[in-house]
């Protein structure tokens, strides 16, 4: 007994087409509803969803980045906008290195305890019986850590975006301009995607549905 013909056996698939129709779940068709219960009504509400289906996500996605898309066309016509945008954008830059160095300091301070607990544990003239303990304590304490690095990269990408900030604004502006148009042109080729899917699949088990329908009637 499988749970395809346990169906069967509970009363709850009473005829051959619903069986071939139950056993869709298995096929790429139903992919999607493979995590829900096995039941022949999962099947055609997948069917009936199908000419329901909208794109709110990606609409709304889409929606979104071409109102930025138009934010930042006007900072880049509008001299009021660009000087407002511009002021903002350096002041972002400047908080970014406020906090980063705040961070480093942190991560300094809490390197310099580190090393303390391991002077004064590798001070500690404890028997054999207590050595494996004592290196594990000490092996704990010298993890790396990435934190460092990462402050200290953030701390120089700061400085630099500062050394010339109407370059790097004009970096920020080009680049930003580049990823809205590209997340556009993909949100949209997402939605012709997904449409394609479903159009492909309502084909496919319409189809199925048809060649389906005769069974059992002879």
């Amino acid at each position: 007994m499988s749970q395809y013909t346990q169906l069967i056996d509970n009363g709850k698939i009473t005829n051959a087409k619903d069986f071939l129709t139950l056993c869709l779940r298995e096929f790429g068709v139903a992919n999607e509803i493979r995590d829900m219960r096995l039941s022949i009504e999962s099947i055609y509400n997948l069917r009936n969803s199908l000419d329901t289906v909208d794109y709110e996500y990606q609409s709304k996605k889409m929606s979104e980045c071409y109102e930025d898309l138009r934010k930042l066309r006007k900072q880049i016509e509008d001299a009021d906008e660009r000087a407002k945008a511009y002021e903002e954008y350096v002041s972002d830059v400047n908080n970014s290195l406020e906090y980063y160095l705040g961070a480093e300091a942190e991560n300094q301070a809490k390197k310099q305890k580190y090393q303390e607990f391991i002077d004064q544990i590798e001070s500690w003239e404890c028997s054999s019986d207590f050595t494996n303990i004592k290196q594990f304590a000490i092996d704990q304490l010298k993890l790396p850590t990435d934190d460092g690095d990462f402050y200290a990269k953030e701390i120089e990408r700061c400085n630099n975006k500062l050394k010339n900030p109407e370059k790097s604004f004009e970096t920020h502006v080009r680049t930003k301009y580049e990823v809205l148009k590209t997340s556009i042109d993909g949100y949209a080729k997402s939605i012709v995607r997904i449409y394609d899917q479903n159009r492909k699949k309502k084909e496919f088990l319409d189809k199925f549905i048809a060649e389906t329908n005769n069974i059992g009637n002879k």
